[in-house]
């Protein structure tokens, strides 16, 4: 198993040719593009909260254009050599699946968000966040309060994660 996180992705880069950002970075980004001032002493799960209620298509779009991957160093690639069962990761943008993109790695992605959760030869992706990959109708989610609320929710995606992680060696 591989597990994924916040800095996992900060060498790979928009279409704007930035490289991405923490979740705490794209904070101040997010107060000036949807002019909330406001909330500038407010935890991101707050802005992302408020955001969905109000402006959740603009909102979402905002995140798909700086989370999408243009472009990421080669050595991203070394991953996919990794005898790899499943990659877990707290990241919404969509650089694991660019790394597996590529035909020549000869492995791929099987999103459970997206396949379900099947024993196939594939590497099982988890994306705990959701993804700015998935269609508009899927939450992305922000804080760990709706994450823990949403695996809770569903016994059997819980029992998936545990056994997963407990019956093989995974690096943080």
């Amino acid at each position: 198993n591989l597990f994924i996180g916040a800095g996992f992705s900060v060498l790979a880069k928009n279409k704007f040719d930035e490289y991405l950002k923490l979740a705490s970075e794209i904070k101040s980004d997010i107060i000036t593009e949807f002019d909330l001032d406001r909330y500038k002493e407010k935890p991101l799960s707050t802005i992302a909260s408020h955001l969905n209620k109000t402006k959740q298509g603009e909102f979402y779009h905002f995140l798909k254009e700086k989370y999408k991957i243009f472009n990421f160093p080669k050595e991203y690639a070394s991953i996919s050599k990794l005898p790899l069962k499943n990659i877990f990761t707290t990241n919404i943008d969509d650089l694991i699946e660019c790394i597996f993109k590529e035909p020549f790695y000869g492995k791929y992605i099987d999103d459970v968000e997206v396949v379900g959760r099947t024993e196939s030869p594939g590497i099982s992706l988890f994306k705990f966040h959701g993804s700015i990959s998935y269609t508009y109708d899927k939450k992305l989610i922000f804080s760990t309060e709706e994450i823990a609320t949403t695996i809770l929710k569903d016994p059997a995606l819980l029992y998936s994660i545990a056994t997963k992680i407990i019956s093989i060696p995974t690096l943080f």
